[in-house]
C-alpha cells in the first residue's frame, strides 16, 4: 500500500541516511519503524493488563492471607490440652 506522510525536515535527513547505511529504502525503514512501534505498545498494553491482573489478585492473596493468620491464631490460641495425642 503506498500512502504519504509529512515528517520534519530533520527527521527526514536522519531516516534518509540511515535507511542507507542500512542498505534499505526510507519505505522499508519507515515500515520496520513502524512495526517495532507497534510491537512496544502492544508490549506496554500487555505489561499493564498483567499488572492489573496481578495487583487485583494480589488484592484477593492479601485478604486470603488475612483470613488464614486470623483462623490460624484463633486455632493456636485454643491450646492442645482437648487434643489427643
Amino acid at each position: 500500500m503506498k500512502t504519504a506522510i509529512s515528517v520534519p525536515d530533520a527527521t527526514y535527513s536522519r531516516v534518509d541516511k540511515k535507511a542507507a547505511e542500512l542498505g534499505m529504502s526510507r519505505s522499508q525503514f519507515y515500515s520496520v519503524a513502524a512495526e517495532r512501534y507497534l510491537r512496544e505498545l502492544e508490549s506496554e498494553d500487555l505489561t499493564s493488563r498483567i499488572n492489573e491482573a496481578l495487583a487485583r489478585s494480589g488484592d484477593a492473596a492479601r485478604s486470603e492471607a488475612l483470613e488464614w493468620a486470623a483462623w490460624s491464631t484463633a486455632q493456636a490460641g485454643r491450646g492442645v490440652e482437648n487434643d489427643e495425642w
